[in-house]
């Protein structure tokens, strides 16, 4: 029975003794945990050692070897069990033990490496003999990007040794230890040259491209590409490890250069975004704003940590990269096809980027990762810059017809000068048959030439301002311009064409109006003339009233004309889109679209004249806008027909027209000038106020009627009244007509018409003709 009680009793004794063993050895020192030395191969071999490493981490980072040595500090070293030591931001020390037996006969050279060439100091001491120390500082040797900091190290036959690496850096501590022999290693580094050499070679030839484009100033993108290939040609060499410790390298402070040439590649990528010409002006300022956000990096290096500058270019490169994927993908410029291209580029650097993450965090694990990307991401970049100006330039050739390349500035001046000389010669003739004895028939042909020559001549002036709009040299003739006279002149050339428009032109201009302004005469032509023609085109059986007024107000002063639409207007929406185009504010605008060549120089001596065009608004059923030119009047003495007239103050007026703008218009006008005035819509009423004037013994003393107008016309209204004995005494009539005045003068003067004048009649015109329509009723 004892035995059977001992049996359990030693079972149990001996499990506790198992515990008690398992927690001793857990508690044994450290050392007795120590990892055993790496055994040699023979051969060639590359092999990652990290694994087999102990750590330590010296926080004063003051220790030196030799109080690492001491067993205290020995026991402190754990080891690492992982393929790549990773520690943040520290201002600690970290040193690595490894050791390396040599199992061979012979001796045998290796090379130890340490990856990562943003550490900013790497040390090796051989600690096989604790009683002499080396320093292997002596047995650096160049390596690239992922053997970075390699040490020739040599191990005697049948023998163990020992090394101790130290590590400091400001920047987080991102490492990976290898061990190679000398062929692996040169291997390494012949291809890592052999890389570079390629890509520097390719990314050298895009630099002189972009610069022969650049002068031939045919590459779009070329600006951008040339400072892109400038920055990468020396960030590479330097990134990848082959630059060495050059003179140009030492002047600047650690890590600068690669975070100088990282910005300003990301700021040539920026750039040619930038270039592709977006409508949406939001684009460009986001745009600018990233590159702004790139130089504030460059700045801050010189005072930021490494670790917070590695982060910053890192975090911005990224955004960047994101904010190309998703606005190149998602809208559109003008260059759509070079917008692909870059979108391309952009995803690439993007999956580079991913790689590179996966590769630190050992998710994947390749010898060359990190200088297959520096050397890959730029040359991509690169190429895609390349096929995007390509793109470019292919667009721009199928668009040489609206762009014109092959016509300089010069040429178009100087066409624009030779057109000048038949035209005149055209316009001359006109004046010389104007004087001479001509049908009614004939002098309608003749305005029809005069008209045309108006035209061609404008023309001219166009081809003229836009060769110096494409020069950017465009200089005011500034001189006293009788600018009522202008307007009078420009509406009625468009009298004809609004006739057969059924609009009534009309013209208004306030009463203290500058006899003379100071500005830029041909300039100002060409603008009236292409908004009046254009409003015009665009309108039909209403009116077009233009109103002038000399705007004062503080600093600013100048001419203000308000055009306002009645009536029917056709295409609406295309008539905003043309005076939208007109404004200078207005950005997302093609300026090589033939289709409007005409009112982009018109926009732009707006611009050169400081103005502004603002539309109050624009329906199916009238509209209105201003023009606002900054000019000042004419301080030299000047004789002013803007009074009243003292022969026409007291007359009694009649207007008789059927458009009610125009008779308020005129019947304004002759209460400037002192001249008492009513007005009617229609002859029938026309002829009830004369009557009732007569037998009031107040007859009026002047009419003015319209030509055209329905149910009777002014010469059915001329022909009645002068037939009518209830009005005895016969006002002196005037009036207006849309035709030419010779085709209409004969019948009006058989109507009883005293006078006959051109619409639109409006300021100086009007008030001529009175006084001498009431002249001759005086001489009667």
């Amino acid at each position: 029975m004892t035995e059977l009680l001992t049996a359990p009793r030693l079972i149990l004794l001996s499990i506790i003794k198992l515990f008690i063993t398992a927690f001793v050895l857990m508690c044994l020192p450290l050392k007795a945990l120590a990892l055993g030395p790496i055994i040699l191969p023979s051969g060639s071999f590359d092999q990652t050692i990290t694994p087999y490493t102990s750590i330590y981490e010296d926080e004063t980072g003051t220790l030196s070897v030799e109080e690492l040595l001491t067993s205290d500090y020995q026991l402190l070293f754990t080891p690492t069990h992982t393929q790549t030591i990773k520690r943040g931001h520290s201002d600690s020390a970290f040193w690595l033990r490894v050791s390396i037996n040599n199992s061979l006969g012979s001796n045998h050279e290796a090379v130890l490496t340490l990856s990562n060439p943003h550490l900013d100091s790497v040390a090796i001491f051989d600690i096989s003999n604790t009683s002499n120390i080396l320093d292997m500082s002596n047995t650096r040797l160049q390596g690239a990007a992922s053997q970075a900091h390699a040490f020739n190290v040599l191990i005697n036959a049948k023998k163990t040794n020992s090394y101790l690496i130290r590590i400091h850096t400001d920047a987080t501590v991102n490492t990976r230890v290898e061990l190679k022999s000398m062929d692996k290693f040169n291997q390494h580094q012949q291809l890592a040259h052999l890389l570079t050499g390629i890509s520097l070679g390719w990314i050298f030839a895009a630099f002189l491209y972009f610069t022969y484009g650049l002068t031939q100033r045919t590459h779009r993108l070329a600006p951008a590409g040339i400072i892109y290939t400038l920055s990468v040609m020396i960030y590479i060499p330097i990134a990848i490890g082959i630059a060495g410790d050059t003179t140009f390298k030492n002047t600047f402070p650690k890590g600068f250069l690669e975070t100088f040439t990282i910005c300003l590649s990301a700021i040539a990528q920026l750039y040619a975004v930038r270039l592709l010409g977006w409508r949406r002006p939001r684009i460009n300022h986001l745009l600018s704003g990233l590159m702004l956000i790139q130089i504030i990096i460059i700045l801050s290096d010189f005072w930021l940590r490494s670790y917070i500058s590695e982060v910053l270019v890192a975090a911005s490169i990224v955004f960047n990269e994101l904010v190309f994927l998703v606005l190149l993908k998602t809208l559109s410029s003008r260059m759509k096809d070079a917008q692909n291209y870059l979108w391309l580029g952009a995803l690439i650097v993007c999956i580079g980027v991913f790689l590179s993450l996966l590769n630190s965090m050992n998710f994947i694990v390749f010898d060359m990762a990190i200088e297959l990307i520096i050397v890959f991401l730029p040359l991509s970049v690169t190429t895609s810059l390349l096929l995007a100006n390509y793109a470019s330039m292919k667009q721009q050739g199928a668009h040489s017809s609206r762009t014109n390349p092959l016509i300089a500035p010069e040429v178009m001046g100087q066409i624009s000068h030779e057109l000048r000389t038949p035209i005149n010669g055209v316009m001359g003739m006109f004046e010389l048959l104007n004087d001479t004895p001509l049908s009614a028939s004939q002098r309608d042909y003749l305005e029809t030439i005069n008209m045309a020559g108006i035209d061609m001549m404008i023309l001219a002036n166009e081809v003229a301002e836009l060769g110096k709009l494409k020069q950017k040299d465009i200089q005011l003739d500034i001189k006293p311009v009788t600018v009522s006279k202008m307007l009078n002149s420009t509406l009625s050339h468009f009298q004809q064409e609004a006739i057969r428009k059924q609009v009534e032109l009309i013209l208004d201009i306030e009463d203290d109006f500058p006899e003379r302004l100071l500005c830029d005469r041909n300039r100002l032509h060409v603008i009236i003339y292409n908004l009046i023609s254009r409003t015009l085109a665009y309108t039909e059986h209403g009116g077009l009233a233009i109103s002038a007024f000399y705007y004062q107000g503080g600093q600013t002063q100048g001419l203000r004309l308000q055009i306002q639409l009645s009536g029917t207007i056709t295409k609406q929406g295309e008539l905003t889109s043309l005076f939208r185009v007109l404004q200078p504010s207005t950005t997302n605008i093609d300026e090589d679209d033939p289709r409007i060549w005409n009112l982009i120089v018109v926009r732009g001596l707006i611009r050169q004249m400081r103005g502004t065009l603002d539309i109050e608004g624009m329906t199916n059923h009238g509209g209105s806008l201003t023009l606002f030119l900054p000019m000042t009047f004419d301080t030299a003495p000047k004789t002013s027909l803007t009074g009243p007239d003292s022969s026409l103050m007291g007359l009694r007026v009649l207007v008789i027209d059927d458009n009610a703008s125009l008779r308020t218009v005129i019947e304004k006008q002759l209460k400037r000038w002192g001249m008492i005035a009513d007005s009617t819509y229609s002859g029938k009423e026309a002829l009830a106020m004369l009557r009732t004037q007569h037998r009031a013994e107040t007859p009026y003393d002047m009419i003015i009627i319209d030509h055209d107008m329905p149910v009777m016309s002014g010469l059915q209204l001329s022909e009645k009244l002068h037939n009518d004995d209830e009005i005895p005494t016969k006002p002196a009539s005037l009036m207006l007509t849309g035709l030419s005045t010779s085709s209409v003068k004969a019948s009006a003067t058989a109507a009883g018409i005293d006078y006959v004048i051109g619409k639109p009649a409006s300021g100086n015109r009007l008030r001529e003709a009175l006084i001498e329509l009431n002249k001759r009723k005086k001489s009667r």
